[in-house]
């Protein structure tokens, strides 16, 4: 899975969904991974 999976993934998701993406990707990368508000 590339990273243009990975946003056509994150794009099905509601905010909560993508928060815990977020802090599942961040638990397993050291990415800092900076959550961008859609509204």
């Amino acid at each position: 899975m590339d990273l243009r999976d990975l946003k056509k993934l994150a794009d099905t998701l509601d905010d909560s969904g993508k928060h815990e993406l977020i802090l599942f990707l961040q638990s397993r990368t050291k990415w800092c991974v900076v959550p961008r508000s859609s509204n």
